[in-house]
């Protein structure tokens, strides 16, 4: 299932469009954020 489209134009424009904008962008935000905090979050390695 589709819910939206990206199409790269040059080296700098991105266009998003998506059938159900609040769908599409929660899970693209959410995405972005998870990536984005990734080494800020608390884990642990057992050795």
């Amino acid at each position: 299932m589709r819910v939206g489209h990206v199409s790269i134009l040059g080296d700098r424009d991105v266009i998003f469009d998506a059938d159900d904008p609040d769908r599409a962008y929660g899970e693209l935000v959410s995405g972005l954020v998870e990536l984005v905090t990734e080494d800020f979050r608390v884990t642990w390695v057992r050795r």
